[in-house]
């Protein structure tokens, strides 16, 4: 049996200490008193485990609260074919008379209902909540016909058994802001306004008779009037996001203006299904409608009114970052 080193008790033995703490060891009460290292080390083993708890707690908060700033694609951009079908009249008369005659594009020259074109649209978040978006596409149609009856078109009288020449333009590009007043992490909803700029015109061409004041003398050409004004449009949106690969949208715009020498009104409806396979590559399909009506607008003397209706489907492909 070991014999108890000077300073201990039969029944006491002194720790094994490190060689500098062993003078502040006392033997009495088997205690360390004092020592500038042993208050040093133990304040800072406290001081460090404490940090290190707070630092494990708050991490995991904070890379949340990052990943919930984050807005879900910075940028999308889809392109792809849309197939519309469409109704039109449009009217062409001599400014602040109304001489002529309404012309229902499909049912009065043949024009066919249906046409396909680009459609382009695309977003940029530059925050959370905000972005700012675009859209371009344009439905144009003409259709040449031999008369069947006179037409009056403004002040020229288009002659039976004539041919003639009809052309309608429809074109709209928008560019506009989007306020999410609701963001989630499954959906979104919130405010949008647009500046859509409408191209709208009519042209009916051939060979007829114009009154020049002594009587009708012949005539062959054209009478046109087209505008292009931007009309500002008020909407909301909705966006549904079931799964990470899945996206549904959905948006109604609508606005009545009364600007200079254009008077009409615009109502815009979409929704849409994207699908990303991959993580930066989708395809989606959309459903569009649009109803204008141009009551009124000047060129050249002439006053042109134009109602068109749309509603079709476009399929695309969308890239995201």
């Amino acid at each position: 049996m070991p014999k108890p080193r000077q300073g201990e008790g039969p029944n006491q033995r002194a720790p094994r200490l490190p060689q500098p703490w062993r003078k502040w060891y006392d033997s009495s009460s088997g205690r360390l008193e004092g020592g500038p290292e042993t208050e040093t080390t133990m304040s800072f083993n406290i001081r460090t485990t404490a940090a290190l708890l707070a630092l494990s707690l708050l991490l995991p908060a904070a890379r949340d609260a990052a990943a919930q700033d984050e807005p879900r694609d910075r940028f999308q951009l889809s392109l792809g074919a849309f197939l519309a079908s469409m109704r039109t009249d449009g009217r062409i008369d001599i400014e602040g008379e109304n001489n002529g005659g309404s012309i229902d594009f499909e049912e009065d020259f043949d024009l066919s209902n249906d046409v396909t074109d680009l459609r382009l649209e695309g977003h940029f978040r530059f925050n959370k909540r905000h972005r700012l978006f675009f859209s371009a596409f344009a439905l144009d149609r003409d259709r040449s016909k031999t008369l069947e009856r006179d037409w009056q078109v403004a002040d020229v009288t288009f002659k039976a058994g004539s041919s003639a020449k009809l052309s309608a333009d429809y074109s709209v590009f928008a560019v506009g802001y989007r306020w999410d007043a609701v963001s989630r992490e499954k959906y979104e909803f919130g405010l949008s306004i647009a500046a859509s700029m409408l191209t709208v015109g009519v042209e009916f061409s051939g060979e007829g008779t114009v009154d020049d004041g002594t009587g009708p003398v012949p005539f062959a050409g054209k009478r046109e009037a087209s505008v292009t004004a931007p009309v500002p449009l008020l909407g909301v949106h909705f966006d549904f996001f079931p799964h990470e690969k899945w996206q549904v949208r959905s948006s109604a715009q609508y606005l009545s203006v009364d600007v200079g020498d254009f008077e009409g009104s615009m109502l815009q409806l979409d929704a849409r299904v994207d699908y990303f396979p991959i993580r930066r590559f989708g395809l989606g399909l959309g459903l569009s409608h649009s109803s204008v009506e141009v009551e009124t607008f000047e060129e050249q003397g002439l006053d042109g009114a134009l109602e068109a209706q749309y509603s079709g489907f476009y399929g695309y492909l969308t890239y995201r970052h």
